[in-house]
């Protein structure tokens, strides 16, 4: 079955409410400080509370999946990226989750995106919190979210920041690479497997 590669738009970044007084402010927040550019980091989805203060960050993966054909039948979906250096940190029973972002645009970010997402979850990822340079594998519980013909726009936040529960420390930490890290190893990607009234076809979306 053939494969095809496609690299996230440049709009692939992450959003930081930055240090607020409530969880209600950290995670309600309507605009935050954006970064698309960095090549990586360390802390790209969190949901922390330090002393009386509280954020969360939010990554988001606007991904071009033009190359569809309009008739797939789509029957399964996974979403991969790559934690960068830290080891991860997940509070017991808790991870992050895969939901759906209206990002304003696909080749940059910015502050007001970072509510533009639904608390609707369409994969998780919970438990052990991967090591350094470790992989995150998310299985897409809901494939219709997946643009045939355009762009899928996709976003991963914290379990805690997906179900509104307050954290009592750094509950969820976890870093990503984006598409502007040299080469593509170590790129994010959404694996997609579909049929045709023909043929079937396994592709990587990165």
């Amino acid at each position: 079955m053939p494969t095809t590669q496609y690299y996230p738009g440049a709009g692939d970044g992450w959003i930081e409410s930055g240090w607020k007084a409530s969880w209600s402010a950290a995670r309600g927040a309507t605009t935050g400080t954006a970064d698309y550019t960095t090549v990586k980091d360390s802390d790209t989805i969190t949901c922390a509370k330090s002393g009386s203060s509280f954020r969360v960050d939010r990554a988001f993966y606007p991904i071009d999946t033009t190359s569809l054909p309009p008739g797939a039948v789509i029957t399964s979906a996974t979403f991969h990226f790559k934690n960068y250096v830290n080891t991860g940190s997940f509070a017991s029973g808790q991870g992050v989750a895969l939901v759906v972002s209206t990002q304003a645009s696909t080749s940059s970010l910015i502050g007001d995106d970072f509510d533009n997402i639904s608390f609707e979850s369409k994969g998780t990822y919970t438990g052990t919190a991967p090591g350094a340079d470790g992989w995150v594998s998310i299985t897409l519980t809901d494939t219709s979210i997946i643009n045939k013909g355009g762009w899928t726009k996709l976003a991963i936040i914290g379990t805690r920041d997906l179900n509104n529960v307050e954290p009592s420390s750094w509950d969820i930490s976890l870093g990503s690479y984006f598409s502007e890290n040299s080469g593509t190893s170590s790129d994010p990607y959404l694996e997609v497997t579909y049929s045709t009234s023909s043929t079937s076809a396994f592709f990587q979306l990165f």
